[in-house]
């Protein structure tokens, strides 16, 4: 009997919006929503290099559920998260799990990458790991400096 390919564990989604002079108040208002997490520039825990950040998330068990979960608080913002770009903030959607040393999955069908698309934002990836397995091991590798996960 042949086994599943392990998966990403603790997933979770987010709209994440940054900027070296962000201002979380500013960005609130003109969204017109709350963020789940958000920081000025320079306040303790720094962002990317001292960059404030304004975050919405969503957890789920698979792609699909974290989708459903944060398309709708996403959706209606899109003509100002476009705005926002061309001002000069980073917009983008970040998928995020956890892993275990060795190689693992995460699935996303092709209908889910086509939700994806029509939100009309970069995505990026992001794994957090509890052990780090031989130089050997293809996910042996430390997350990017610029990721918005922190080690507990």
């Amino acid at each position: 009997m042949a086994r599943s390919p392990k998966q990403w564990q603790s997933l979770s989604l987010a709209l994440l919006i940054t900027k070296a002079d962000l201002s979380p108040d500013e960005l609130t208002r003109r969204l017109g929503t709350e963020p789940d997490i958000a920081r000025a520039p320079g306040e303790e825990q720094a962002f990317r290099e001292g960059a404030g950040c304004w975050i919405l998330t969503a957890t789920a068990s698979d792609v699909a559920g974290l989708l459903d979960a944060l398309s709708p608080r996403v959706a209606p913002l899109a003509s100002e998260l476009a705005a926002l770009r061309e001002e000069g903030y980073r917009v983008q959607l970040d998928i995020s799990g956890h892993i275990d040393s060795g190689m693992h999955h995460l699935t996303i069908s092709p209908d889910l990458i086509a939700e994806l698309a029509r939100l009309g934002l970069p995505l990026s990836f992001t794994t957090r790991s509890s052990k780090v397995g031989s130089d050997e091991d293809l996910m042996g590798w430390d997350p990017p400096t610029y990721s918005h996960r922190r080690d507990s």
